[in-house]
């Protein structure tokens, strides 16, 4: 397997990682070779500031490929409207250009919203809520008029004016489409017909289920309608239009009344709303992606009212009615279709990617070129308006180009390469078409021979020297011709004519090795013809009937066909292939659009701009499958708290790995010879140094280390000694007397120190071979405080003190030195750890928390340590560190851990209801899986003392009933396992108890009583040795007590009295976190079997949290109130950071399970709920999604 060596890739950002909103990232499998000597690695990482990124790691030589994903969305605040306005609010347009109309509080007042910041419009001709609206910021469409009238208006982005009524009124009507080709029909009362409007004239269209449907959402086209109800029976329900008839379809997670609709049929969000019985929260937020529903990112706010949204993948949210007042807040959804990554690899399946987006949004734009340099030219943008824009394409991203002679658009393809382009004829206007050509010479655009004919909607193929113009129309010939044109790099002349009269072809090929596909001709058809330099001849009709159909390839046998208008279906994302005889289905590209440009190969092909029949700006990408076998190096890094140094100190020399690490040496309050060894769970004492010492360096391993130079220069700066596992020998010493160096090496033969200061700074260095020192060729750049990693045949050396350069770095190659590229930040007093090729660098002077990493070639910023310090012990590889110790300025014992391991996003999913509806009850906290459950006992009424003994097991699909608890019992605390669970504490209708109670998997039995009965504790650990804390008595405690499986003893008490506290953990490594104090806090807590010490805080305070999930190192919060909780906070020993939200927050839930596969069970929302919702790792980044192989 290749070595792993992690640094980051630009993106299609222009950054060196790419963000990729939301918690959910879905990515095919992909496959590839590494160059022999070369390595590569693919993670994601996760960072506070720069939300969910992708990056590849890689050195050597490599081809290119891109990388598909698709993901959840995330909210976050917009502008602030003019007016407050809530309920019965329309949005249309997209998330830059929308238009807010109507509402309660706004009525008849119009907003324009630009991506940032609203503007007032002109109002419309009456008031108006709880109606429908359809079309675009410059060109919208209101209908149906509340309360139940029939009033329509068209709005031409200045002014409004009455058009047509509608056929019939319609309360909480809603609609969509565009200005000519919109839809709608009322919720409420007794409305059930679809009308739809042409531009000119209503006509009724076929029954929605109105049953399923009242006070629902719903967005579309004329011919393709997603619409939602609540209403009962069976909330939640989705109907299905076609153009024709209506037909159920797959039903949201959650009923909600009032939601906000945007997107289309085959990609919508729905958000807000009022939560019903069964419901999710009014925050609620779920994508649909044609078949089913996921559950994303809650709005940043719960809402009663569905907002007014506006299409596309950015998606505005606003007019929201937030309990019982309006609000002129936004929100925007965004949902970025990007590029994430260029890697070293081929595809090992066909397979779609998303490129950078075009920087002007338009449709039927011309264009040509490869998916490395690509060329788009001319086209529609929103208005529409005629365009003359030209935008070229690195295979990155896309930056301006020379501008069209004029404007225009209705191409199809284009002729030639990005830098000898050809342009011919599109249209200036409504079939308005033009002669003249074009030709680009990579920077300008200049007139070519004008067409014998003027012709748009035309396949153009072939090259700027020898091009051919098929079919196309005009306003003679409104529904095609048959007309060819061929070009010479001068002048057109007739060719031989098709077969078929038609325009809106797609096309391929040479002039004299053509391929033109679907079209127009009268009606959307299906036919293909081939040319071959004198005559045309029918083939296989395509797969479905294609308009605008993209077409790539060499010749005519050879081509891939995807995307285009399907009618009567709309836009289409199938793709096929073409091998001169017959076709085969290609993976769908990932969005449906028609009237882009496109352009590349049968094998790498694009697609870019469009409609769908939104406007978009994006780009898809194919890319044909390459035989590869694969392996799957790749990983997140991440810090963790680590058990601490039993001796705090700096300046310590680090060795070994993980799993198995030696600390040497340091400054206590004087210089010391203490040794400890690391099993990777904790430290204990080791052989004592012969000669105490601090800034030390070492190599080697536990049981084979080396310890050499330091302070006080006499007798340590000399000073070599070696250790067996036990004992320290003194051997030979370096030559020249040195502290604060670089010094590095894998094993205790092999060593090599290099700069520092004796006390006169010095660039000499040093090799050590098992026995003795010598010299070796100096550095570069003099300086000391520096940090070294590597071997003596491989070495690196980096930052120090010089005083000039504090970042430079040089690598050694066994014979000599060379400069390489700079760190990102200068620092000294720090160390590092790693091979030449493959490092890290860790905090500095000034306690600094910034870690870079080192690729072979370039320094990168990779994930801060929580705890800032210098003069650290670095120890193991730049995939698994150790740093231990120093000081912030103080001397410290601290521990963290860098890990790049198997990193997974998790998501929060809905499972199976509980069979009994009940709060206040309890689960095994932090014992199970979503798999593995148990849930016992609470209370099954809010405001009466009914509590109940059931139990129930989850196997990960259903509940069952298990053996009932001996006594009825809430507000109590649960541990262990699934068949060896214990519940304790709690109160009944006797008041607080100190029952305690174990179950073996079929029935339940008295335990040991607690020594203090109390309400609202948390507990961790087991059946036979279970720890319980916190609670109530007659008032706030912080008492603990540890269970060994027959009687309860004192444990060591908390810091902090609280109560309705989470916990999680064992009976010695146990966390307790948030509570009330009794207001809800933020407080955390960890045990070690004795006694507690203070952690960070966390980011929300709760109380009644009911239970945990994880270990006193890698936890999970995910419940509680006053504020109820839907976003998960995740702990990883040391911090605490926000995760992935949940569909329905709750307090006093049961909870389980571990950081990585968790569940919570009933609770309050604040009525009583018998909803289970699982939390699971859905992409572990081990399994193969990008793989990599080294071939030697």
């Amino acid at each position: 397997m290749a070595n792993l060596k992690q640094t980051s890739i630009t993106g299609s950002s222009g950054t060196t990682t790419l963000l990729v909103s939301g918690s959910s990232i879905v990515m095919p499998s992909m496959s590839g070779s590494v160059d022999s000597g070369s390595a590569a690695q693919m993670y994601i990482d996760i960072s506070p500031t720069a939300g969910l990124t992708m990056k590849l790691t890689q050195a050597g030589s490599f081809g290119t490929q891109n990388s598909p994903f698709s993901s959840l969305g995330a909210w976050n605040t917009g502008g602030t409207m003019i007016t407050c306005r809530g309920r019965g609010i329309q949005g249309v347009g997209v998330g830059n250009a929308a238009l807010a109309i109507g509402g309660v509080g706004g009525y008849s007042s119009v907003e324009e919203y630009n991506g940032s910041s609203f503007a007032s419009a002109n109002g419309m001709p009456a008031n108006g809520f709880q109606f429908s609206a359809a079309g675009t910021q410059n060109a919208a469409l209101s209908m149906a008029l509340y309360p139940n009238r029939t009033e329509a208006a068209a709005y031409d982005g200045t002014n409004w004016s009455t058009i047509t009524d509608s056929p019939a009124s319609g309360r909480l009507g809603v609609g969509g489409g565009f200005q000519d080709a919109a839809w709608m029909y009322g919720q409420h009362p007794s409305t059930t017909a679809t009308q739809t409007w042409n531009g000119s004239a209503w006509s009724s269209g076929g029954t929605v289920g109105l049953s399923a449907n009242q006070y629902g959402g719903a967005t579309g086209t004329q011919t393709n309608i997603l619409s939602t109800g609540f209403a009962s029976p069976g909330g939640g329900k989705v109907q299905l239009y076609d153009g024709n008839a209506w037909s159920s379809g797959n039903d949201r997670s959650f009923p909600i009344r009032d939601p906000g609709a945007s997107g289309t049929a085959d990609s919508a969000v729905m958000t807000g709303g009022i939560p019903v019985p069964g419901g999710g929260t009014s925050n609620c937020t779920e994508e649909y992606n044609g078949t089913v529903w996921s559950i994303s990112n809650a709005l940043p706010v719960t809402t009663n009212r569905g907002g007014g949204l506006s299409g596309g993948n950015s998606t505005v949210c606003a007019g929201l009615s937030l309990g019982g007042y309006q609000s002129g807040i936004a929100y925007e959804y965004n949902k970025e279709f990007l590029l994430p990554f260029t890697y070293d690899a081929a595809a090992s399946i066909d397979s779609w990617s998303g490129g950078g987006n075009i920087i002007t949004t338009r449709f039927n734009a011309g264009g040509t070129g490869t998916t490395s340099a690509g060329l788009i030219f001319g086209g529609g943008t929103p208005g529409p308006t005629m365009s003359a824009l030209t935008e070229e394409y690195d295979g990155t991203s896309w930056s301006a180009g020379g501008a069209l002679s004029i404007a225009r658009y209705v191409f199809n393809g284009g002729a030639g390469t990005q830098n000898a382009a050809l342009a011919a004829g599109g249209l200036n206007g409504w079939f308005n078409p033009l002669t003249s050509t074009e030709e680009y010479n990579g920077s300008s655009w200049s007139p070519g021979g004008a067409m014998i004919t003027g012709r748009g909607d035309g396949a153009i193929t072939g090259t700027q020297n020898a091009g051919m113009f098929s079919g196309g129309g005009s306003s003679g010939a409104p529904n095609g011709a048959t007309n060819v044109e061929e070009y010479n790099g001068s002048t057109w002349s007739t060719g031989t004519a098709t077969n078929r009269a038609s325009r809106g072809y797609g096309g391929a090929g040479t002039q004299n090795d053509t391929i033109i596909v679907g079209g127009y001709d009268g009606s959307y058809n299906s036919n293909v013809e081939t040319f071959n330099g004198t005559s045309w001849t029918n083939v296989t009709n395509y797969p479905q009937v294609g308009y605008q159909v993209y077409v790539a390839g060499e010749n005519s046998s050879n081509t891939l066909s995807f995307a285009g208008y399907n009618a009567p279906s709309g836009a289409s994302k199938a793709a096929y292939k073409w091998n001169g005889s017959t076709w085969t289905t290609l993976p769908p590209a990932p969005l449906a659009i028609w009237g882009g440009g496109y352009g590349g190969t049968a094998t790498s092909a694009f697609g870019v701009g469009g409609q769908t029949p939104t406007f978009l700006g994006c780009m898809q990408i194919f890319n044909t499958a390459t035989n590869v076998c694969s392996t799957t190096p790749f990983c997140l890094a991440t810090w963790s708290g680590g058990d601490p140094l039993t001796i705090a100190r700096f300046g310590i020399a680090g060795a070994g790995t993980q799993n198995a690490g030696l600390a040497a040496g340091g400054y206590i309050n004087a210089v010391s010879t203490c040794t400890e060894e690391y099993n990777g769970t904790s430290w204990s004492p080791g052989g004592a140094l012969n000669t105490a010492r601090y800034m030390v360096r070492g190599a080697g391993t536990q049981n084979a280390g080396l310890a050499f130079g330091g302070y006080p220069l006499s007798p340590a700066g000399r000073c070599t000694e070696e250790y067996n596992g036990s004992t320290w020998t003194t051997v030979n010493p370096i030559i020249t007397t040195r502290a604060n160096f670089a010094g590095s090496g894998e094993t205790q033969d092999a060593a090599y120190v290099a700069g520092g200061q004796t006390p006169t700074v010095v660039s000499c260095h040093e090799q050590y071979n098992g026995t003795s020192w010598s010299t070796s060729t100096a550095i570069i750049t003099t300086r000391r405080f520096l940090a070294g990693t590597g071997t003596p045949t491989a070495g690196l050396i980096f930052g120090g003190y010089s005083p000039a350069s504090p970042t430079a770095t040089e690598e050694w190659n066994g014979g000599s030195w060379s400069t390489m590229n700079s760190m990102s930040t200068g620092r000294d007093r720090f160390d590092g750890t790693g091979t030449a090729f493959d490092s890290i660098a860790t905090g500095g002077y000034s306690s600094k928390t910034n870690v870079e990493s080192w690729n072979g070639i370039v320094w990168s910023n990779a994930p801060s340590m929580t705890i800032g310090r210098g003069d650290t012990g670095d120890i193991g590889t730049a995939n698994a560190a150790i740093v231990a110790g120093g000081r912030t300025p103080t001397k410290t014992s601290c521990t963290e851990l860098f890990t790049c391991a198997d990193y997974q996003v998790g998501a929060w999913n809905a499972g199976a209801n509980m069979i009994t509806t009940r709060g206040y009850l309890a689960g095994i906290a932090g014992g199970g899986t979503v798999n593995s459950f148990l849930a016992f006992g609470g209370r099954t009424s809010v405001s009466e003392n009914i509590y109940v003994s059931c139990t129930e097991g989850y196997d990960g699909t259903s509940w069952s009933s298990r053996g009932a608890l001996i006594n009825a019992i809430g507000f109590h605390a649960g541990t262990g396992t699934q068949n060896a669970a214990l519940s304790t504490g709690g109160e009944a209708n006797s008041g607080n108890v100190t029952i305690t109670e174990e179950y073996d998997g079929a029935s339940w039995s008295a335990g040991g009583a607690l020594i203090i009965a109390r309400r609202y504790p948390a507990a961790g650990g087991t059946q036979n040795a279970g720890v319980l804390f916190g609670g109530m008595t007659n008032s706030v405690t912080n008492a603990t007590e540890e269970y060994d499986g027959s009687a309860w003893a004192a444990g060591g008490a908390m810091i902090t009295a609280r109560y309705g506290l989470g916990g999680t953990g064992t009976q010695n490594a146990a966390l307790a976190f948030q509570g009330g104090t009794p207001s809800a806090s933020t407080n955390t807590e960890a045990y070690n079997g004795s006694s507690w010490s203070a952690g960070n805080t966390l980011i929300t305070a709760a109380i009644s949290v009911g239970g945990g999930a994880g270990t006193q190192n890698s936890a999970l919060a995910f419940s509680g109130y006053p504020t109820i909780i839907t976003q998960t906070q995740k702990y990883n020993g040391t911090s605490w950071s926000s995760g992935e939200y949940l569909a329905q927050g709750s307090f006093y839930p049961a909870s389980g399970g571990s950081a990585t596969s968790a569940i919570k069970a009933g609770g309050l929302t604040p009525s009583l709920t018998a909803n289970t919702e699982e939390f699971e790792v859905i992409n572990p980044v081990n399994k193969g999604i990008y793989c990599f192989t080294k071939t030697l």
